[in-house]
């Protein structure tokens, strides 16, 4: 019963501690995609022609 009463203890952890593991690394990841994002768009918008729509 006190294992028991344990291993759940030491399960709700692992998964706190899973969780904001999986949040970091999402948080960074989405952090990489936008500013990705924003230098593509900086590039694009600062190299003439490069996009393909010649005025």
């Amino acid at each position: 019963m006190i294992y028991d009463a344990l291993n759940i203890r030491a399960f709700m952890i692992w998964l706190a501690f899973s969780q904001f593991l999986f949040a970091r690394a999402y948080a960074k990841l989405s952090r990489l995609l936008l500013t990705t994002a924003v230098v593509e768009k900086y590039i694009n918008s600062s190299v003439p022609y490069s996009n393909g729509n010649v005025p």
